[in-house]
C-alpha cells in the first residue's frame, strides 16, 4: 500500500478548517471569545504554509524560493478570504491578514534546512508570534478571571482588568476600595468616556447595578450611563431602544446605584435583555476643557 504524504493530511485539516473564517459568529460571543480567532489565524496559516512548503513541486526548490512563493501564496490566500468576508457577515481587517502572514513566517523559519539559518531565523518568528499572540492571550485569561469575580464586573485590581474597557488607565492615584481605580482623561469635545465591552455576565439575577466615581474637581460634571443588549443593534441602534440616564457628579465619591427593572424597561417597545448585554457606556457630552475621573467598584448586587 502506498505511503499517504504528510502534507496531505495538513491539506485535508486546513479545508475543514477553512470554513469557519466565513462564519458569522456575533451571535455566539459570549460562548466564543474573539480572541480565539487571532490564535486561528495564525495556526491554520502556520499549517498552510507547512503544506505549501511539503507540495512536491516546491519542496526541491531552494529554500530562499520556498520561502517566497509560500508566503506569497498565504498573501493571496488571506487577502482573497479578506475581501469574500464581508458577502457572509464578516468584516475584512488588515489585522487578521497580518496575523495570516505571522503564522506563515513562524512556519517556514521552523523549517529552515541548516541550523545557521534557524538560529537567525527563529528568535524573529517567534518574537513576532509572541507579540502578536500577547493581547488576546492576556485577555483570554482576565475572561477566566472576569467569571471568578462575577458579580463584581471591575474592581481593577487584577491585572488585564483594563482590558474590559475601550479606554482608562489603571491608577493608584485614587481608589473606593482596595488600591485602584481606573483614570478617565476626558477630553473636550462631543463625547467622551470609556466603554465596558465584555465580561457582563447574566444581570437577570440581580436587583442592582452599582459604581462609583470620583470627581476631583469643585465643577459638578455630567455622566451618561448608556446600556445596550445585542437586539439593540439589530433592531438599528435607536437611541430609545436601549438605557440612558444621566447622573450628576459632585466633588468627590459619587455612588450611583441603577436598579436592574429600570434598566430592563427603558426601551420604548421591548425588554432590554439584561442576560444579553452588549456595551456598557460612561460618557460626558460637550465638554469645554479636560476633566478627569477615576472609576471603581463597578458590580451587581
Amino acid at each position: 500500500m502506498p505511503r499517504k504524504k504528510p502534507y496531505l493530511y495538513l491539506v485535508v485539516l486546513i479545508l475543514l478548517v477553512t470554513p469557519l473564517f466565513f462564519f458569522d459568529t456575533s451571535g455566539l460571543e459570549r460562548h466564543v471569545p474573539n480572541e480565539l480567532y487571532a490564535f486561528a489565524h495564525v495556526g491554520v496559516f502556520a499549517l498552510l504554509a507547512l503544506a505549501l512548503l511539503h507540495i512536491p513541486v516546491l519542496a526541491r526548490r531552494h529554500f530562499a524560493l520556498q520561502a517566497t512563493v509560500a508566503l506569497a501564496a498565504i498573501f493571496l490566500v488571506g487577502g482573497a478570504i479578506e475581501l469574500i468576508q464581508p458577502h457572509f457577515g464578516r468584516q475584512a481587517s488588515w489585522r487578521d491578514l497580518w496575523q495570516n502572514m505571522v503564522g506563515a513566517a513562524a512556519a517556514i523559519a521552523i523549517m529552515a534546512p541548516n541550523r545557521r539559518l534557524l538560529l537567525a531565523l527563529l528568535p524573529a518568528a517567534t518574537l513576532l508570534v509572541v507579540l502578536e499572540l500577547y493581547g488576546p492571550a492576556a485577555t483570554l485569561w482576565d475572561r477566566h478571571v472576569a467569571r471568578q469575580q462575577f458579580p463584581m464586573l471591575s474592581d481593577f485590581e487584577t491585572r488585564h482588568e483594563h482590558r474590559r474597557w475601550s479606554s482608562g488607565t489603571v491608577t493608584t492615584e485614587m481608589a473606593r476600595a482596595g488600591s485602584r481605580s481606573l483614570r478617565l482623561d476626558l477630553q473636550p469635545g462631543r463625547y467622551s468616556g470609556t466603554m465596558m465591552r465584555r465580561s457582563f455576565g447574566d444581570w437577570s439575577e440581580f436587583t442592582h447595578f452599582r459604581f462609583s466615581i470620583y470627581n476631583p474637581d469643585i465643577q459638578p460634571l455630567i455622566l451618561t450611563v448608556s446600556i445596550r443588549d445585542h437586539a439593540h443593534f439589530q433592531r438599528g441602534g435607536l437611541y430609545n431602544d436601549r438605557f440612558n440616564q444621566r447622573y450628576t457628579l459632585e466633588r468627590g465619591w459619587n455612588d450611583i446605584s441603577i436598579p436592574i427593572e429600570t434598566i430592563r424597561a427603558a426601551p420604548r417597545e421591548r425588554q432590554l435583555d439584561v442576560s444579553d448585554l452588549a456595551e456598557v457606556v460612561l460618557f460626558t457630552s460637550n465638554l469645554t476643557r479636560p476633566r478627569v475621573i477615576y472609576l471603581d467598584q463597578v458590580m451587581l448586587d
